[in-house]
């Protein structure tokens, strides 16, 4: 045998041992059940929901052991949920990784909880955090995110036990029992940043007094001064964000979600001067947010929630009346900037751009069409813009640095791309099978390939797109002997033939400048097919 056969066989060996030992781990600590289960709360008990919608390929971790205080509760593989009854009280759950909170559980109440993963060098988790969903949309939330239920083996949680006394202890110090402020509340030495990437000395921008009042949150630092209306708060969350280096920084954060002038911005806070002094800060902050967050927490992800009421608006209409797109445009953009239909290539969509926007097509290069490199037309805010009724397409030389102000997107700008549809793909909608192949070519490149530090894991959602039913695929990170992270926003749809992807590729900073825009664009977008 040639060493070549031998390698090939050895690593056949191997890939045959690795499914072996993955499925073998799967009968033995848990049992996949093939259709969702949403269990009655026992009388004098609290229900907790815990997902895991993420999914990232090859990594070491692949299920997470689950525990509430010291006590072993189930495994959470990638896109799965269990559903434990927890007796009322005080109570920490953690397990993966660094994710731990203290809920104060009640009787006859649901809870939802939603793991939040940060992936660096090799696939490796540097970090994890529970964030909180509303519990009366998790049917919707399974049923969107396509997560399967999982129950673990009793026996299985046995061996589990003694970890779980040993290590409760260090958990309980990390989450102590806090309580919200008396308002109005003054918070001294607060860190504030705003960017999900901390800098390269320090992971804040900024060390202040933060006051929280009914009204209003206000800010004051040497570096910077700001007031947020309580009105204008979106969402109050706990989560961790990059360090140094771009490994998780271990301290949660407060994450405010809020609009400003039409537009949504994030702001974080972190009190380290006392254990437990960010968790009180949130709880503080959770109190004056109107509308109030669900009864079961004080704390509430506007992502989650959007994705919620996305799919139950696509379940609750008929294909037929779905609209072109999901997205919807701030208000202070939409009445404020025209926008001009694309004929470029009526043939397979439509869309418009705002006034001004050019078309680049790579396919326009000559012997350029039967190259399937050649696929992209990049959209953007053209520095020599003229006055036109529709905008075409065309091949016009780029200087260097305007081609490099699209690609951080410092210029304004998204692009199209056009690849053979997989079976499973239309524009009824992607199968299992399908939304991953969609996911793997998306996720093949920058900045998610060989070496990259993926900031936050590239992960799926069923929308209606362009007139189908498509994907929002979404995800940031790092590419390699780069300093900037970087964000990529698509949404994908099929006609059966072909796999379309309307994608936002920006520097993570400038991502926040360009998604209305984007999703502005996006709410015209109609494929030919679904006329």
């Amino acid at each position: 045998m040639s060493q070549s056969a031998r390698i090939a066989r050895r690593a056949l060996s191997i890939s045959i041992l690795g499914a072996f030992l993955s499925t073998a781990f799967a009968e033995d600590h848990y049992t996949k059940s093939k259709e969702p289960v949403f269990p009655d709360v026992q009388a004098g008990h609290a229900l907790l929901y815990i997902a895991r919608p993420d999914f990232t390929r090859l990594i070491p971790e692949g299920t997470f052991k689950v525990f509430v205080d010291s006590t072993p509760v189930g495994w959470l593989p990638q896109r799965a949920y269990l559903a434990v009854q927890v007796d009322p009280g005080s109570r920490i759950v953690w397990g993966p990784s660094s994710a731990t909170q203290r809920i104060d559980f009640q009787a006859d109440k649901i809870y939802l909880l939603v793991l939040a993963e940060q992936y660096g060098q090799n696939r490796a988790i540097v970090g994890a955090s529970w964030e909180s969903g509303d519990p009366a949309s998790v049917r919707n939330f399974v049923g969107g995110q396509k997560l399967t239920y999982v129950e673990p083996n009793k026996d299985s949680l046995v061996p589990l036990r003694e970890e779980g006394e040993k290590k409760f202890g260090k958990k309980e110090q990390q989450a102590p029992e806090v309580h919200a402020a008396a308002l109005p509340a003054t918070f001294e030495k607060v860190w504030y940043r705003r960017s999900q990437h901390a800098s390269a000395w320090k992971p804040y921008d900024a060390s202040g007094t933060l006051t929280v009042t009914n009204d209003a949150i206000e800010y004051k630092s040497d570096k910077e001064n700001f007031t947020i209306p309580t009105k204008d708060v979106k969402s109050i969350s706990m989560g961790r964000l990059s360090g140094l280096a771009n490994y998780g920084d271990e301290a949660p954060w407060g994450i405010v979600r809020y609009t400003n002038a039409g537009a949504e911005e994030t702001v974080a806070f972190c009190d380290r001067n006392t254990r437990g002094g960010t968790e009180r800060v949130v709880l503080t902050l959770g109190s004056v947010v109107k509308p109030e967050p669900s009864p079961q927490s004080t704390v509430a992800d506007s992502q989650l929630e959007a994705a919620q009421e996305k799919h139950a608006e696509t379940a609750a209409q008929p294909q037929a009346n779905v609209q072109p797109s999901s997205v919807q445009p701030s208000a202070a953009v939409s009445s404020s900037e025209e926008l001009v239909p694309y004929v470029g290539q009526k043939g397979d969509f439509e869309i418009a751009l705002p006034k001004g926007w050019a078309a680049y097509d790579q396919s326009l290069l000559p012997g350029a069409k039967a190259d399937s490199r050649f696929n992209l037309t990049v959209f953007y805010l053209s520095p020599n813009p003229v006055p036109q009724e529709a905008i075409a397409a065309r091949f016009d030389e780029m200087s260097v640095e305007l081609m490099t102000k699209i690609d951080t997107g410092e210029v304004p700008s998204f692009f199209f791309q056009k690849f053979p549809a997989k079976k499973g793909m239309s524009c009824d909608g992607f199968t299992e099978g399908a939304e991953k192949e969609a996911l793997k070519v998306v996720t093949s490149g920058s900045p998610f390939g060989k070496g990259a530090t993926i900031l936050e894991a590239p992960h799926s959602e069923q929308v209606p797109v362009a007139g189908c039913k498509g994907l929002r695929i979404k995800g940031s990170g790092q590419p390699p002997k780069e300093n900037t992270p970087q964000t990529i926003d698509v949404y994908a749809a099929s006609d059966g033939s072909a796999l379309y992807l309307f994608t936002l590729r920006s520097h993570a900073d400038y991502y926040k400048k360009n998604i209305d825009v984007f999703q502005r664009s996006m709410a015209t977008a109609l494929l030919t097919a679904a006329h």
